[in-house]
């Protein structure tokens, strides 16, 4: 029979089930899988730290792209000009 069971991984499940194995398992067996969620959740911080470094290398290939535009626009702006007056 159980005595403790715990559901979820987030805050709350994580000191429930400290609580359980330091009053029934001694901790010995809740320590590998916390080190567990802590690389999980490392590794989840490094890729948002990559999606985000893409994020901003996209943006400023936007920025460069609007930049081109409102240049090439003037260009033919000022060329539709001349041949229209000339």
């Amino acid at each position: 029979m159980l005595d403790v069971i715990v559901i979820g991984a987030g805050p709350a499940g994580v000191v429930a089930a400290l609580r359980a194995a330091v009053g029934l398992l001694g901790g010995a067996v809740i320590g590998d899988q916390l080190q567990a969620r802590q690389k999980q959740d490392e590794e989840v911080q490094r890729r948002m730290a990559a999606q985000q470094a893409e994020i901003e290398r996209q943006q400023r290939e936007l920025d460069q792209l609007k930049a081109q535009q409102a240049r090439s626009e003037r260009v033919l702006l000022t060329h539709t000009e001349r041949v229209t007056v000339g």
